[in-house]
């Protein structure tokens, strides 16, 4: 049997709309012919998968006649020895992040401030390549992989805020902006993460 709708989509069984349109549309630029792809095959499988997920009552018709489709039990141990430590490391490093953004946001010219915003990047930095680490060094169990993949693209989108607000500091328009994004992308985190616990 080839891979399930969800699998196609690289989502786990329990996503949100939201979350499933926004690996559709990711997937979508990747695969698409006029980006390059060679496989129209995949792309074909994707809209298949994307146009049952997103329809409520199709996916549910489609998880009652796949007994795969269903949410697999969660993995105790790998998620109490692996991945709860490295996700409250990386939330408490996102959360001093966003405290440092939020007092240089009040006055931007501050160097204290902007000193504690650098000190909170660079552990923020560390957190997120740890929780790599982590995250990779340890075998994921196979019905958590999907959700464990979901979680593992909300830390890039992470480190792409992070990297934002390193070049924000001067600029308070700027540093607003990426402070929304941050706010953003750690909902995605904590959704994810909320997934993978199951």
């Amino acid at each position: 049997m080839g891979a399930s709708h969800y699998e196609v989509l690289g989502v786990p069984r329990d996503v949100d709309a939201e979350t499933l349109k926004q690996a559709y549309r990711e997937a979508a630029k990747r695969l698409h012919p006029d980006a390059g792809a060679q496989n129209g095959a995949a792309m074909v499988r994707l809209n298949a998968a994307y146009d049952v997920l997103r329809d409520p009552a199709k996916r549910k018709r489609y998880d009652a006649e796949n007994p795969a489709s269903r949410k697999p039990p969660v993995d105790i141990p790998y998620v109490t020895r692996v991945f709860a430590p490295t996700d409250a490391t990386l939330r408490a490093a996102l959360g001093a992040i966003d405290a440092a953004a939020a007092a240089l946001s009040e006055d931007v010219d501050d160097d204290d401030f902007v000193g504690r915003l650098d000190d909170a990047l660079d552990a923020g930095d560390v957190a997120l390549r740890g929780a790599r680490w982590d995250l990779a060094a340890a075998p994921c169990p196979r019905p958590l992989a999907a959700r464990l993949r979901a979680y593992v693209r909300a830390l890039g989108e992470v480190e792409e805020v992070v990297e934002g607000l390193r070049s924000a500091a001067g600029d308070a328009a700027h540093l607003l902006r990426e402070q929304r994004r941050l706010d953003q992308v750690v909902r995605a985190l904590a959704a994810a993460g909320a997934a993978l616990r199951g």
